[in-house]
C-alpha cells in the first residue's frame, strides 16, 4: 500500500488486490494496476487551482484513484472506464478511502460530442497508447469546453498528440511514493 497526498493507493501485491484477482476476471485493458502517470496526475493537481473547476470526467480512470484524490479536493467526479473487470478493484479503493466513486463502464468514444461540453475539467492518465487513441482524443479535445489534463509517460503517441493540440507540456518527476517520471499535457480552453 502507497499514500499519496492521504489517499491510499494499493499496489498489485497487497492482500486485497490478490484476493480481488483470485475472485474475479482479470482486467482485459491494462487496469491490472495503478498506473504512475496517475501518482504524477495527483502531483500536478496538488498544485493547481482546483477551485474553479466544480466538476471533473476521469476518462479512464483504471481503479478510480485520481477520482477519489479530486474527490477529496471538493469536486464532483465521475469516471469513465472501458473495462468492466476493474469493477471490484474500484470497490476496493473507494472502501479503503471511505469514499463513494460513480464510474460508468462503458467506452469514451460512445460519449457523444455535446457531452464534453459539461465537465470543468477532463483528466486521462495513460489514456494515449496506440495510434488510434490520436484521431480519438484530438475529438474530444475539439468538442470540449473544459481544461484537458492528459498525464503519459512519453509514448511516441503522445508526442503525435502534442504536436497536434495547442497545449502546454509540463515534464515532471515526483520522488514520493516512488520515483515517477512522466509529462503532464494541459489543454487549456
Amino acid at each position: 500500500m502507497r499514500t499519496l497526498f492521504n489517499i491510499k493507493i494499493p499496489t498489485s501485491t497487497d492482500k486485497e488486490i490478490r484476493k480481488i484477482k483470485r475472485k474475479h476476471e482479470a482486467p482485459t485493458l491494462h487496469g491490472n494496476k495503478v498506473w504512475d502517470s496517475t501518482l504524477l496526475m495527483m502531483d500536478f493537481l496538488s498544485r493547481y487551482n482546483l477551485s474553479k473547476h466544480e466538476s471533473a470526467l476521469d476518462i479512464g480512470c483504471g481503479w478510480g484513484v485520481l477520482m477519489t484524490y479530486m474527490q477529496r479536493q471538493g469536486m464532483d467526479v465521475v469516471g469513465i472506464e472501458k473495462d468492466t473487470n476493474v469493477q471490484p478493484f474500484v470497490e476496493a479503493v473507494a472502501k479503503m478511502n471511505k469514499q463513494s466513486l460513480d464510474v460508468f463502464y462503458e467506452d469514451y468514444l460512445d460519449i457523444p460530442n455535446h457531452g464534453w461540453k459539461h465537465p470543468h475539467l477532463i483528466t486521462g492518465c495513460d489514456i494515449c497508447y496506440w495510434e488510434e487513441h490520436i484521431d480519438n482524443l484530438l475529438n474530444m479535445v475539439k468538442h470540449a469546453t473544459g481544461t484537458i489534463l492528459i498525464a503519459d509517460q512519453g509514448r511516441d503517441t503522445f508526442w503525435k498528440l502534442c504536436k497536434k493540440v495547442n497545449g502546454n507540456i509540463h515534464d515532471m518527476t515526483i520522488k514520493t511514493p516512488k520515483k515517477v517520471h512522466g509529462y503532464v499535457l494541459e489543454i487549456m480552453k
